[in-house]
């Protein structure tokens, strides 16, 4: 379930895989092996080059599913703060659903709890994460807007940066209006002392 709704929702997301950012998928089940771990990538690659249509090359340059020993999976799930256990009654794993977003330099920067993530959230942390690197000016007016709940392991709107906003933007227009009326009572002065003066013959 997380890694289907994370291959619907980052398709929808705009950036693009193995250019903007890199996804990584690791097998808990240390008897997982390389060719399991190739057939889910192919699997998920159908799912992600469905409607909306995107990159198939994407997925496959910026998608990786790894496999690894019980010593090197739990190294890594420790390392991130992942907890799980083997339950023998249902031969499965039991876990917590989430995801996490890191940064180039591979320090955490976001967690989102649960198995549903919305695309502009995930966005976002990507942006977020990248210190930068990816995005346009909209999604730094954006991320300025929002910031990250950790409580809720989504984003939410900062009221005080949206005051912040709205009273610079005040502040700007009217400095403009003052600058406006100046000018203009500049202009009508000039005409009137045109019209004093009398033509000399």
């Amino acid at each position: 379930m997380t890694l289907m709704e994370s291959v619907n929702s980052l398709k929808r997301v705009s950036l693009e895989p193995g250019r903007d950012y890199n996804v990584v998928v690791v097998s808990i089940d240390p008897h997982d092996t390389p060719a399991i771990a190739r057939e889910k990538k192919a699997d998920y690659a159908y799912l992600f080059g469905q409607k909306p249509v995107r990159s198939v090359a994407g997925f496959n340059a910026g998608w990786h599913f790894l496999t690894g020993t019980q010593e090197s999976i739990s190294r890594l799930a420790n390392a991130i703060g992942f907890h799980y256990r083997w339950d023998e009654a249902s031969k499965q794993f039991i876990h917590a659903g989430g995801i996490m977003v890191a940064t180039p330099e591979g320090k955490l920067s976001r967690y989102f709890y649960g198995v549903q993530y919305a695309p502009p959230d995930l966005r976002m942390a990507l942006v977020d994460a990248s210190e930068h690197r990816i995005g346009n000016p909209v999604d730094y007016i954006t991320l300025f807007c929002f910031h990250y709940d950790a409580t809720q392991g989504k984003y939410t709107l900062a009221i005080v940066n949206i005051l912040k906003l709205a009273g610079g933007a005040t502040l700007l227009s009217l400095l403009g209006l003052i600058y406006f009326l100046m000018r203009k009572d500049k202009k009508t002065q000039t005409r009137a002392t045109w019209r004093e003066v009398r033509h000399v013959s």
